[in-house]
């Protein structure tokens, strides 16, 4: 078996698309014949095989005989940051994406965000994304009605220039969702955190926003995201996952991480405003998780844990607090103590849902068929 299949490009390619795979032979086909079947050519396809013990290595060998834009990268099994940042030092295009291997693009995506990539001229065009659940596919764009959404879509604008907007605009923490533009990876110096597999492209985000990208956020849907997988790392046991959250992304992300990197720029406000909202950023998922412990015998110890590392950061921390981020933490908290998360989505959000959203959309349903 060959560890690397490469066939060249004559010229550099426009577009470099990193796709991860590891046990998934049952999706690898459709994930790469989205992209061989982009509208847009001038890309590579870098399918980065990371150790699956099933028949996926196969077929991905099967496809690239047939189309010689397709490198693979056979590796053994070191998980998918390792795997992705494989992929950023072999990519060669002057712009990157990242493809999970069960998930896949809309055809025409390479084209248009391309297109935008250089009319724009910036360093990140972040799209929209659709849910793939029980093969129905759902646009997944809360933020569409926010007037920040409004206000920052198709304009091109500095980020530090609309931290508070982009935050309210966009899930500005995954990396699947954003065209790249290489040289800016490179200045940033950006990389997956090899020592953890779960979000991690959060810190890769967060560098890439420490630099102050120009950014461009656009209302199409070319990211497919299969939301049903059940052996997905995501998709574990929840337990497991907020344990996960809690031990991983707060402890070493926030703590280490913005430690290492604000501690050399105390009078930068624009990094000192990213930094609380960052940390409000995780505080928010992390409650929003707390949903499905409500009824665990773990809860109390999770929450316990988590309530006293952030009273002792926002407490401690004087750029936090500078930032108003201690106010902000103790309200969200609140929401906690008062159990207002769990009455909105064990009580009040089924009686929307069913109340008001189901009946809308039969509404909307009937008055098509006219």
């Amino acid at each position: 078996m060959e560890k690397w299949r490469i066939k060249t490009h004559m010229t550099t390619p426009k577009i470099s698309v990193i796709a991860t795979f590891y046990n998934l032979e049952e999706y690898a086909k459709r994930c790469v014949d989205s992209l061989t079947s982009q509208t847009f050519q001038d890309i590579e396809i870098i399918c980065i095989n990371d150790g699956s013990k099933d028949n996926t290595i196969g077929i991905l060998q099967e496809l690239a005989k047939s189309d010689n834009r397709i490198k693979i990268i056979d590796k053994k099994n070191e998980g998918v940051s390792i795997a992705r940042n494989t992929g950023i030092k072999a990519a060669s295009g002057e712009y990157i994406m990242f493809v999970d291997g069960d998930d896949f693009l809309e055809i025409d995506a390479c084209e248009k965000l391309y297109n935008k990539a250089v009319e724009s001229d910036v360093d990140l065009v972040i799209f929209q994304k659709k849910y793939i659940r029980k093969n129905k596919s759902i646009n997944c764009n809360y933020f569409k009605h926010s007037p920040f959404y409004n206000e920052l879509k198709d304009t091109p604008y500095q980020f530090f220039d609309k931290i508070p907007q982009t935050f309210k605009s966009v899930h500005a923490m995954y990396c699947w969702d954003k065209l790249y533009k290489k040289s800016f990876i490179d200045k940033s110096k950006a990389f997956f955190p090899e020592d953890t597999n779960c979000a991690e492209d959060n810190l890769f985000i967060i560098q890439l926003l420490l630099n102050n990208p120009k950014i461009i956020i656009i209302d199409n849907y070319f990211y497919n995201y299969l939301a049903t997988r059940p052996q997905s790392l995501t998709k574990m046991d929840r337990l497991h996952y907020i344990h996960i959250h809690i031990h991983i992304h707060i402890h070493m992300y926030i703590q280490q991480y913005f430690k290492k990197f604000f501690n050399k720029i105390q009078n930068n406000k624009n990094l000192l405003e990213l930094q609380v909202y960052i940390f409000n950023y995780y505080l928010n998922v992390l409650l929003d998780e707390w949903n499905n412990l409500y009824f665990s015998d773990d809860k109390k110890e999770y929450i316990a844990e988590l309530k006293n590392f952030i009273n002792d950061y926002s407490q401690t921390d004087s750029n936090y607090i500078k930032m108003g981020g201690y106010k902000r933490a103790q309200k969200l908290l609140l929401l906690d103590k008062y159990h207002l998360y769990n009455i909105y989505w064990f009580l009040l959000r089924p009686v929307v849902k069913y109340c008001l959203v189901y009946p809308y959309r039969f509404l909307r349903k009937i008055l098509q068929n006219f």
